[in-house]
């Protein structure tokens, strides 16, 4: 979810502008490629891609150019596969499948985590504990609700079967399962027959953890939320009244520093001829979202004030 939301997020608005005029510039090749990276991709599954593989300790990307040298296509290289060392002349070398490559074909984005001049470290690393501590959450809610919240069916047939063996055991239980458990059997009752006696006893998994399970996943939430820089009410769905506010933040702490990262290292790909002129830029004007009252309101004193027209609000 993270990765998708920060993907889209990122690639919602961006465009190659003029440095004087600070106006977009219409057609450019490094919009038009980023608008469509490879023939395979479209821009939004290549940038949740990639978000991923920088969170991941940093994206790799061929580039594929014509003959005149132009980059015409992005292809994500597994970062996994990628061994990244320098060479004699303390160039940046990727080898990949067997083969190498310079900068001149690999646009290495690396993560923010422990980057050393070649590689960095996966969040997943640098913050293990407390991705393990929210693993092991999910593992103890899954054996809690499997197990009854504690308490668990004892079947006594030692009246019923003398010598009962471990293979009628298992028959047994499992008809019961099939008949008895599940959501599908809830309420439904149990029939004692043949002597059968059933009690329930406590495994001992009932505790102060069992009884607050709603608030402990919450604080996991919230703490993940923290790490990627995303406002919790955007992974439990309650969005506050003032989204404004909300979506202000999410995109100051969380999608400007990751895009302007992205966004450096795509200004790279222009000569440097084209960079005195234009440059590459994401925007996030999609992202501020406002409620229709205050937007009449403030449209209202603008237009009281004389800051704007009715023809500039429409």
């Amino acid at each position: 979810l993270n990765y998708l939301l920060l993907g889209d997020s990122i690639a919602q608005g961006y465009g190659v502008y003029n440095r004087e005029t600070r106006q977009r510039v219409s057609g450019h090749w490094l919009a038009e490629l980023i608008a469509q990276p490879n023939l395979d991709e479209v821009h939004s599954l290549f940038f949740s891609q990639i978000v991923r593989d920088w969170f991941d300790g940093g994206a790799f990307l061929y580039l594929f150019k014509n003959a005149e040298g132009q980059v015409i296509s992005f292809f994500r290289m597994n970062p996994r596969q990628v061994l990244v060392d320098r060479d004699e002349l303390n160039r940046k070398r990727f080898t990949y499948n067997g083969r190498v490559y310079y900068s001149d074909r690999v646009l290495h984005i690396p993560g923010k985590y422990g980057y050393n001049g070649l590689t960095a470290k996966s969040i997943f690393v640098e913050l293990q504990n407390i991705f393990e501590t929210s693993e092991n959450l999910d593992l103890f809610t899954s054996n809690t609700f499997s197990n009854n919240m504690g308490k668990r069916l004892v079947i006594d047939a030692t009246d019923a079967y003398q010598n009962l063996t471990d293979e009628q055991a298992e028959i047994l239980v499992k008809k019961l399962v099939h008949n008895y458990s599940g959501v599908q059997n809830a309420g439904k009752p149990i029939v004692k027959r043949n002597g059968l006696k059933y009690e329930t006893i406590d495994t001992g998994t009932s505790s102060n953890q069992a009884s607050q399970l709603a608030e402990n996943r919450m604080y996991q939430t919230k703490l993940i939320a923290e790490v990627f820089h995303i406002p919790p009410e955007f992974l439990v769905g309650n969005v506050p009244s003032d989204v404004e506010a909300l979506y202000t933040v999410f995109a100051n702490q969380c999608i400007e520093p990751i895009a302007t990262e992205f966004q450096e290292y795509f200004n790279l790909l222009l000569s440097p001829a084209e960079r005195t002129h234009y440059y590459f830029e994401f925007t996030y004007n999609s992202l501020m979202k406002t409620s229709l009252s205050k937007r009449i309101d403030a449209y209202a004193k603008q237009i009281t004030n004389g800051i704007l027209s009715v023809d500039e609000i429409r």
